[in-house]
């Protein structure tokens, strides 16, 4: 093949690596978990598919590995979802905070499951998108699609942590209505 056809089509797939890396960032303020997950996983994939560009076979194996993990990941928040939501009715974020009073080993297992999903360390998804950046920045040909990657994952992982934060803190305070209940059942 000629060069500059290949070099068209990269910038072409490029571009659309980098849209598909900001679409993934519009689940800023989403209150559907399922929501969230299918609009960040624009960006995951393109997370991959940045490694696919490299023919180096260490590259495309890290890609492929977190391709994986990723679907992996998801398809057990999205079994966890369907699971809750079938068994105690919890259609939303608000709703899921409830599960803490319920099943805590579930609760603590779907915070578990983003923490990994958004690549905070010590958890294995940290570590799969750390070395396939790291493979990615040292090639030149893909630094600057290695930038944007960096930026958007710290969006992402700023979105995850907010349906985190968001878990906790309304679980807390659904605790303080629960013991005030209590309180005033036992008072009347």
């Amino acid at each position: 093949f000629n060069s500059s056809i290949i070099d068209f089509y990269l910038k072409i797939f490029s571009f659309i690596l980098i849209i598909s890396m900001f679409i993934g960032c519009f689940a800023y303020k989403i209150n559907d978990l399922k929501t969230i997950l299918i609009i960040t996983t624009f960006s995951q994939i393109a997370y991959t598919s940045v490694g696919f560009l490299n023919s180096s076979f260490l590259i495309l194996a890290c890609s492929l590995n977190y391709f994986l993990f990723y679907l992996y990941s998801t398809f057990s928040l999205f079994l966890i979802f369907l699971v809750t939501s079938s068994m105690y009715n919890i259609r939303n974020l608000q709703e899921l905070a409830l599960l803490r009073y319920v099943d805590f080993g579930l609760f603590v297992s779907i915070i578990f499951i983003i923490f990994s999903i958004s690549g905070i360390p010590p958890f294995m998804g940290f570590f799969i998108k750390y070395f396939l950046l790291v493979k990615i920045l040292s090639n030149p040909i893909l630094f600057k699609l290695g930038v944007v990657l960096l930026v958007t994952s710290f969006i992402t992982m700023y979105i995850y942590l907010s349906v985190v934060y968001g878990l906790i803190k309304t679980s807390m305070g659904l605790r303080k209505f629960i013991q005030l209940e209590v309180f005033l059942k036992q008072e009347f």
